[in-house]
């Protein structure tokens, strides 16, 4: 079984500058005990030092607008103890800035191209924690010039501190 994937160093505009991150580009059909075999082999990536994978799959959801693209995606960083997070804005929002490069690109023969795209990321299901984040990405002439990721929160516990 092959699976194609890309390291990239996000938050920044410079090569091995920013946070590493290798994004496996189609995840379908990986096990939970595959993807976290990948995440914890970081001689895979030598060369950038990525020490978390982000994997996802495109999904097809009857809730999503028909402009949107959807994702089921997991985030592994065993490296950094943490072997499996329900919700990753940062790898998020560099996945769909990838995507969306990936995807302008393709159309960069044309002219003054713009593309816009609006992204539904579903993540944390199967670890029980479900979680949804929901992004946009804009690009101009194969370059990504915005990356939005946000999502809901819910109040959970309150108290007070006495220091």
């Amino acid at each position: 079984m092959k699976r194609r994937y890309v390291t990239t160093d996000v938050f920044t505009d410079r090569m091995f500058g920013g946070n590493p991150l290798a994004v496996v580009l189609d995840a379908e059909g990986l096990s939970t005990i595959q993807m976290q075999a990948v995440a914890a082999h970081a001689e895979l990536f030598p060369l950038d030092g990525a020490d978390a994978i982000f994997a996802y799959w495109r999904a097809h959801d009857a809730s999503a607008a028909s402009d949107e693209v959807v994702l089921h995606a997991r985030t592994f960083s065993p490296l950094d103890g943490i072997v499996e997070d329900p919700a990753t804005g940062s790898a998020c929002a560099a996945a769909i800035a990838l995507l969306a490069t990936l995807q302008s690109g393709d159309r960069a023969d044309q002219a003054d191209e713009r593309a816009e795209f609006a992204w539904r990321i579903h993540q944390g299901v199967d670890m029980g924690r479900p979680s949804l984040l929901l992004g946009r990405t804009a690009a101009r002439d194969g370059a990504v010039t915005a990356t939005h990721i946000g999502g809901r929160c819910v109040a959970v516990l309150e108290g007070t501190l006495v220091l």
